[in-house]
């Protein structure tokens, strides 16, 4: 795991991310946060929401060294591994940060939407990279490597990101029950 900053804020608020990657399946689950210090809370998402790490490796800061931080590693019996100061290239998530940051750049770019949009369009790479399958994993995709079962990706056939679309907008009266909007991905709950 680490932390990731942006120079933009999200139309949420958000101004970093916290990021998880499983090393053997190549899970990868970003939160986005209005501080470094929201940094526990999604480990505690983490654990809800997809089930508890046997190991945790992270870069030594000091959110990621914190007592609320390891109270939640205790809680959970998760083995906590810190790397060297200044040796980055020893926690395998920060090449993977490189990739989610090319990947959304890139399609933000390509679709042209707004700056303040960048969380919603990181949500949206790490779903496609979780549900392609890769070479490396037999051909089996992160997420099922990760949970044993195939994901579903019919939702993502739909529509691309930030695709124009029409939704239904019941308190409209006497105006059209459709409104314009954009697309920006499936929902996790």
């Amino acid at each position: 795991t680490d932390t990731w900053f942006a120079k933009v804020t999200a139309i949420g608020g958000e101004t970093c991310v916290q990021i998880y990657f499983g090393v053997d399946s190549h899970f990868t689950e970003c939160y986005g946060m209005s501080t470094e210090s929201e940094g526990p809370q999604t480990l505690l998402r983490f654990i809800r929401f997809r089930g508890a790490m046997s190991c945790l490796c992270n870069d030594n800061s000091k959110m990621q060294t914190s007592n609320e931080w390891n109270e939640i590693l205790d809680q959970y019996s998760i083995k906590s591994e810190t790397t060297e100061p200044h040796h980055p290239h020893q926690n395998q998530v920060e090449r993977r940060i490189q990739v989610v940051k090319n990947k959304s750049r890139a399609l933000m770019d390509y679709t042209g939407c707004p700056p303040q949009l960048w969380l919603y369009c990181v949500y949206y790479v790490c779903d496609l990279l979780n549900y392609t399958a890769h070479k490396s994993l037999g051909w089996r995709t992160p997420y099922e490597k990760a949970f044993g079962q195939s994901p579903d990706i019919s939702p993502y056939l739909y529509f691309t990101f930030f695709e124009a679309i029409y939704y239904y907008y019941n308190d409209s009266y006497p105006e059209t029950k459709e409104k314009l909007g954009y697309w920006l991905g499936v929902t996790q709950n």
